[in-house]
């Protein structure tokens, strides 16, 4: 029995281990219809911002699902060294002082980021994952059932940033 395309879509997820960073622009430059969009948008999210304005344009549906970690939102409160996630090799101190920069700086992108998703007619949610946070694939069921559910309006809980 075929669970439907919510189901197709949450198992790639489930079945998905994020490694490396890669251009996604080029593979959605012919964005049509309702496109659901999940990333950590640290690559070429203006690119993309940009082609779902233009899809919204010609009609299409576009629903952004930024996928955060727990600990991109709170990091150890102690001293370490940390590695890039998208480029292992990239380590950098983390500490008291630069935890407090770290995270006023990923808030006001994570900001910045939401309004401009908005600004593309976009639907934007953030979700995090991680530790006690939400797979990516549950937050599609969560987006797409709370869609069908309301009429297409994506329950935007959790989006707003800090």
């Amino acid at each position: 029995m075929r669970r439907g395309v919510v189901g197709d879509i949450a198992r790639a997820l489930t079945d998905t281990t994020p490694d490396g960073t890669l251009a996604l622009a080029p593979l959605l430059a012919d964005l049509r219809g309702r496109v659901a969009i999940v990333s950590d948008f640290l690559g070429d999210a203006d690119a993309i911002v940009s082609l779902a304005r233009a899809a919204q344009a010609q009609g299409g549906a576009v629903y952004a699902v930024h996928v955060v970690d727990s600990w991109e939102l709170d990091p150890p409160r102690r001293s370490a060294l940390v590695a890039d996630p998208e480029v292992p090799l990239v380590r950098r101190p983390l500490g008291p002082a630069t935890r407090s920069a770290y995270q006023a700086n990923f808030a006001r992108w994570r900001t910045a980021l939401a309004d401009d998703w908005r600004g593309a007619g976009a639907q934007y949610t953030l979700t995090v994952s991680g530790s006690g946070g939400e797979t990516p694939a549950r937050a599609v069921r969560r987006i797409v059932s709370g869609s069908l559910d309301r009429g297409n309006a994506v329950p935007m809980a959790g989006s707003s940033g800090p």
